[in-house]
């Protein structure tokens, strides 16, 4: 009987929320409908392999049925990148291959096992979900601290809150924030990353933190902004704004204060800006995946207002505006390719 558990777990995951499954989903089909996920996760996809993906979704209704319930289960996930824990699907279900009767066993255990990889892979998750606040893709949210100030955390953002008599510090885990900082002349206020730190000396800034970098850009007032590792500080006013490493403090730069806020408004301000970095941007709003060869479209920029609470509206307008061509696998991913 304990041999039968994992059948029914890893059929209950991938169909939940279905009163009738359709009948031609098989534990053969599921499997496919794995493997045809992390080949087309696994970011070595071609034009060859999408089409014949496409043919196998169009084959029955039961394949197509698989995939979207896979693509349920893995988008749970998708609160950072998931290519590594598809990259080890895929290995792991070429593994298996010969032994099709087995391969529902292996869907559940797999994902089990993949996601305590992927876990493992991504060293910001534990903190991210363990934080005081944080945003889901496509959440914008607004908190309201003890002291009056203000912090709008943008989508996939996380913070800690520490408050003391001394001095008021938010830890930013992951994503981006703006600060509308209330004043308290005896406490400074502290935006802190692994990067470095964004004090306040006014109101109002922005702090992004990347992968490799935390950006500050102040709104209003002035920001002293300083590496985490070396003695390097620089002050920011109105309209400027650095990039800090630990070990650096970029030089300052101009930008515009609006086009930088805008997302707090649910809208993407572009100005003549590369349009890879349009669509990379537009990525961290939406579910899924854009895929797109940036050598491809280097040439192609935009400028323009978008909206990013419609990424789907928002890739309309691109696509007439713009001589590019969008296919839409399916709903969780998108290929973005120059117009021939």
């Amino acid at each position: 009987m304990r041999s039968a558990t994992p059948d029914i777990g890893a059929q209950n995951a991938l169909r939940q929320g279905a009163r009738q499954p359709h009948a031609g989903l098989t534990a053969d089909v599921i499997a496919h409908a794995a493997e045809w996920y992390a080949q087309l996760h696994s970011g070595d996809s071609g034009a060859a392999e999408l089409a014949e993906f496409e043919r196998w979704r169009q084959q029955d209704a039961g394949h197509a049925e698989a995939y979207a319930r896979m693509e349920k289960l893995w988008a749970r996930f998708d609160t950072v990148s998931s290519k590594p824990a598809a990259l080890a699907l895929n290995k792991a279900l070429k593994s298996g291959a010969g032994k099709r009767e087995k391969l529902t066993t292996q869907v559940l255990l797999l994902c089990i096992a993949v996601f305590a990889a992927w876990f493992a892979s991504q060293s910001m998750f534990g903190k991210y979900m363990l934080a005081d606040y944080r945003t889901a893709i496509g959440e914008q949210r607004v908190i309201e601290l003890s002291d009056q100030s203000r912090i709008t955390l943008n989508t996939q953002s996380a913070i800690d809150i520490d408050f003391s008599g001394r001095q008021r510090r938010i830890t930013l885990q992951r994503g981006e924030i703006m600060i509308d900082v209330a004043k308290d002349s005896r406490r400074p206020f502290i935006v802190e990353t692994a990067h470095g730190t964004a004090r306040a000396l006014g109101t109002q800034y922005i702090v992004k933190r990347e992968a490799d970098a935390t950006r500050v850009t102040v709104l209003e007032s002035s920001v002293q902004a300083c590496a985490a590792k070396v003695d390097a500080c620089v002050t920011l006013t109105p309209g400027e704004q650095t990039t800090i490493t630990p070990d650096a403090v970029q030089p300052v730069s101009a930008v515009n204060v609006q086009a930088a806020a805008a997302w707090s408004k649910r809208m993407l301000v572009v100005d003549d800006q590369p349009l890879a970095q349009v669509l990379t941007e537009l990525a961290r709003y939406r579910y899924g995946r854009i895929v797109f060869n940036a050598d491809e479209i280097a040439g192609l920029r935009v400028s323009g207002v978008y909206a990013l609470d419609d990424t789907d509206r928002t890739l309309e307008v691109l696509l007439a505006t713009t001589p590019i061509r969008i296919k839409r696998y399916t709903p969780l991913l998108i290929v973005v390719q120059a117009a021939k």
